[in-house]
């Protein structure tokens, strides 16, 4: 596993990954990619366009990965620990990103 903390911004706000970088988080690798705007459901239930992205969550000690869709307000399980994401922004001239923030179990 290669040093990703460069890939990491960590504010007040929480921490945001990059689209198309590879970080490690909670000794996962999280991938962003593919922002924009798709059909999800919301906390209500009702299906709504929304600014979304797809992250690619790898264990590197068994290899297992897996792909989720986020939107801002979804929490996400990554290794032991929980995430709610606070922003998905679609980058114009250049990659997005998205911010997340550890939340306790």
């Amino acid at each position: 596993m290669t040093d990703a903390s460069a890939d990491l911004a960590m504010t007040d706000v929480g921490i945001t990954i990059g689209e198309t970088t590879q970080p490690a988080l909670s000794d996962h690798l999280v991938g962003v990619s593919n922002i924009w705007e798709r059909d999800l459901p919301n906390g209500h239930g009702t299906t709504t366009p929304r600014m979304s992205a797809q992250l690619s969550i790898t264990d590197p000690s068994t290899r297992i990965a897996r792909t989720e869709f986020v939107s801002e307000d979804d929490t996400i399980q990554i290794g032991d620990d929980r995430y709610r994401v606070i922003a998905v922004t679609a980058g114009r001239s250049a990659p997005g990103w998205i911010v997340v923030r550890r939340v306790d179990s």
